[in-house]
């Protein structure tokens, strides 16, 4: 199966469960029976704009291995322990700064709205997507060069920001 959310770039899921649910948003996490009710899986993710709705869900022994991972505070590429690295600002598309809140690396750096950030640490930012994927793979604590547009002026600044814990996604 092929899935995206929110216009994020497509992921190919495999190994899924196929099942016929009424699935709905807030579902995710929950179990999934088989004819005996024995859990058999996690419900992970769903179709959306069809009559019918088709559910996937991982097999439960893959959920209970991601579960003692979490469990015993080992991160690796798909599991973040912890609060993931923030910068502080609101995008609009291609990179374009919609809001920067107070008290962040955003606004210690200087950013502000209609800035646009161009690079992390020399890799290019070509879009929301690309910039928020950059920054994934940063902790808070991590110190990181910004390159940006000033809106205002159109001249290209750099400066050092130092990554903070963030909100949970």
């Amino acid at each position: 199966m092929t899935a995206s959310s929110n216009g994020s770039s497509a992921e190919t899921l495999d190994g899924l469960i196929q099942f016929s649910a009424a699935v709905v948003a807030g579902d995710s996490g929950g179990p999934v029976f088989d004819d005996e009710g024995e859990v058999i899986g996690m419900t992970t993710a769903a179709s959306s704009g069809t009559v019918d709705t088709v559910a996937y869900a991982i097999d439960i022994e893959d959920a209970l291995v991601i579960a003692h991972q979490i469990e015993s505070g080992v991160s690796s590429d798909t599991v973040t322990i912890g609060y993931p690295a923030f910068l502080g600002i609101s995008l609009g598309s291609a990179g374009e700064v919609a809001g920067v809140l107070e008290g962040t690396p955003a606004a210690w750096s200087g950013l502000v709205a209609g800035d646009v950030i161009t690079a992390v640490d020399g890799v290019p930012v070509t879009s929301s997507t690309s910039l928020s994927e950059l920054l994934e793979a940063y902790s808070p604590g991590d110190t990181v060069t910004l390159t940006w547009t000033v809106g205002s002026s159109g001249a290209s600044t750099s400066a050092p920001v130092t990554l903070i814990a963030g909100p949970a996604d």
